[in-house]
């Protein structure tokens, strides 16, 4: 998949570089990067699962996510935005059995690719500088389950298993401001924030004993992990390439 999206991006910077002409609603190509901050103000970060004296606790921890993203001209004021992410959300989990001493930690990541798709405004402040502000949706797809097993003391032992649904979706909001030049690009610097529709995947925890499963819990009930984020945008935008024209001179038959 990485590879994939490295040739996706490659193309997206082709198309950019290909413009013969400069439009009059300039569409522009760029890349992203954003640290990914979890909260309890749009989505609730920890997940807790008790049965039969086992408990797990699990947090979500700060991610990142990058990829390129395609700006496509409306109007002078409107744009369309889209592109393509990988997003490495990271999980620390926190287990233990009562009357025991196998209490132990460990982290989970998970690895979703999005492509959002995006209505942005802008708002002329100065010459070069706009604040913009965005809001849509994204297809975020998953592609393969995770899991981490935890070697406790003597026969104890953890397993947690994370089953996400392949495709979901994700509604996505930023606001952030951007100082345009001529010749060097783009610098955009924001904050986003992104709620899943569903969650992003189900925790099944469970606890073995000499490697033989004594307690396990309902990923479907009880293992609902929202992914819900918050996030400081990093981006920057290639200049639009205007032609010189034709090198080659007219023939006589032209």
């Amino acid at each position: 998949m990485r590879i994939g999206l490295l040739i996706i991006l490659i193309g997206m910077t082709s198309l950019s570089f290909a413009q013969t002409r400069k439009p009059k609603v300039p569409s522009y190509f760029g890349v992203q990067i954003k640290p990914i901050l979890p909260t309890q103000f749009i989505g609730d970060p920890t997940l807790t699962q008790e049965k039969e004296g086992f408990k797990t606790v699990m947090t979500q921890r700060a991610g990142y996510s990058f990829g390129g993203v395609v700006r496509v001209g409306l109007t002078k004021l409107i744009a369309l935005e889209t592109g393509i992410n990988f997003n490495q959300r990271t999980f620390g989990i926190d287990m233990s059995m009562k009357d025991s001493t196998a209490t132990v930690s460990n982290r989970m990541s998970f690895v979703t690719y999005d492509i959002p798709v995006k209505a942005l405004i802008y708002i002329r402040l100065a010459d070069k500088w706009f604040m913009n502000t965005a809001v849509g949706a994204d297809i975020a797809y998953n592609p393969t389950n995770v899991g981490v097993k935890t070697i406790a003391t003597g026969d104890d032992a953890f397993q947690h298993t994370g089953f996400g649904r392949k495709v979901n979706f994700e509604f996505n909001a930023s606001l952030g401001f951007e100082f345009r030049t001529e010749k060097k690009g783009f610098f955009y610097l924001g904050g986003a924030a992104a709620v899943p529709f569903f969650p992003i995947f189900y925790l099944r925890s469970e606890y073995q004993y000499g490697g033989v499963p004594k307690i396990r819990t309902d990923a479907e009930a009880e293992g609902k992990v929202d992914g819900s984020y918050l996030a400081i945008e990093f981006k920057y935008f290639l200049p639009v390439v205007k032609s010189k024209g034709s090198p080659f001179k007219a023939g006589p038959i032209e």
